[in-house]
């Protein structure tokens, strides 16, 4: 059956975030107000991109019912449907029960499922035991794998995508050579079934830790910690150079939330002296 657009007002269940490169494609496909109520009882699967459809297809295998991708759930020229947009999206990504990361895609219309080798993942050794015995040794190349579809991924200097993975309790990074499984706890290639690497990104380290319940950090410590985040996101890339602040407002209201401070034009008011030194 195909998909449509749901008001989720009284809606309760858990639902997948999608986080991919946008494109023309997207554009071309994506929610208007003209469009908008048809969508509501229609939505036609195979004229979607094809990473939004291999996501639809990922969710339903999963058995989620609910799929939130942001040019269908936000109303691309409605100027007050995307400000609120923006303001949710910090617990719109914090509240999804997983989020789906394509990893390689270079534009909305790349997919999720690539074609891969077995041998990619892993090559086998036979040896002979002094008994007899043969042994079979498989030598895993899954955290190489994983530094390489990261550091190659179209989506790494993508501003958007900065909030996307760092607000997801979860995240399932579909990889040329492998899935990757990333949490607030590991970070797991698909090739290492039953080993676990380090988190590669120190940021989202740092971001786990201070919302665990509990935590302290030293006075003006949390301030420390966003001017850490932002000298990363500064170098990420933007389609409109407006969207600078916008793309990074979800990660704000949640320090705002969880320090009582005051988010003021990319400024907080309580750490103003430092701020206003930023170049």
């Amino acid at each position: 059956s195909n998909p449509r657009i749901i008001e989720p007002e009284d809606t309760v269940g858990y639902y997948i975030a999608l986080s991919y490169r946008w494109s023309a494609v997207s554009e071309q496909f994506s929610s208007t107000r003209d469009n908008i109520s048809d969508l509501k009882r229609f939505l036609p699967l195979w004229l979607l991109p094809k990473t939004i459809q291999d996501a639809v297809v990922f969710c339903r295998e999963l058995g989620y019912r609910y799929l939130w991708v942001d040019c269908l759930c936000i109303i691309q020229d409605d100027g007050d449907d995307w400000k609120e947009a923006v303001n949710k999206m910090a617990s719109i990504f914090e509240n999804s029960h997983l989020t789906i990361s394509a990893l390689q895609s270079k534009d909305s219309n790349a997919g999720l499922f690539h074609y891969r080798k077995y041998q990619d993942l892993s090559s086998s050794i036979c040896l002979r035991l002094r008994n007899g015995q043969l042994l079979t040794l498989r030598l895993n190349n899954g955290q190489a794998e994983l530094r390489h579809d990261i550091s190659n991924s179209p989506m790494r200097n993508r501003g958007w995508i900065f909030q996307e993975k760092l607000l997801s309790p979860a995240n399932i990074h579909f990889g040329k050579h492998a899935l990757h499984w990333e949490c607030r706890t590991c970070t797991i290639s698909e090739a290492f079934t039953n080993f676990e690497i380090p988190a590669e990104s120190i940021l989202k380290n740092i971001m786990s830790e201070i919302q665990r319940p509990g935590c302290s950090l030293y006075p003006n410590g949390h301030f420390i910690v966003w001017y850490m985040l932002m000298m990363d996101y500064s170098s990420k890339l933007l389609t409109f150079e407006t969207d600078r602040l916008p793309a990074i407002r979800g990660l704000a209201n949640r320090f705002r939330k969880m320090f009582s401070t005051t988010f003021v034009a990319g400024l907080w008011l309580e750490d103003l002296h430092r701020g206003l030194l930023w170049n």
